[in-house]
């Protein structure tokens, strides 16, 4: 059977990155790799910034934690064009 879990990811790029850069770094310390806040994974050779999804999520709750991960990431980049690059949902091998 299959043992797969959930993530709703943001892919950094280079313009999320010198934005990133402008940013207080104690807000980014306080905001990265926390469980509260936004986790960094690594799938596929690609950095994600995210939540986890619960299992069994409905749409609304998908949608609220779209809105959720973006108001997160729009604290530590305000300037950072988010339509241009949005989440996505990504299937993760539960380990």
């Amino acid at each position: 059977m299959f043992d797969l879990k959930l993530f709703l990811g943001f892919t950094p790029d280079a313009a999320f990155e010198n934005e990133l850069k402008k940013c207080n770094t104690h807000l980014v310390a306080l905001m990265i790799d926390k469980e509260d806040y936004l986790q960094k994974i690594e799938h596929k050779s690609q950095t994600y910034l995210g939540k986890h999804i619960s299992e069994k999520p409905t749409v609304a709750q998908l949608e609220d934690l779209e809105i959720h991960l973006l108001s997160l990431l729009q604290k530590l980049t305000p300037n950072y064009n988010f339509s241009q690059n949005p989440p996505q949902v990504i299937t993760l091998n539960a380990e």
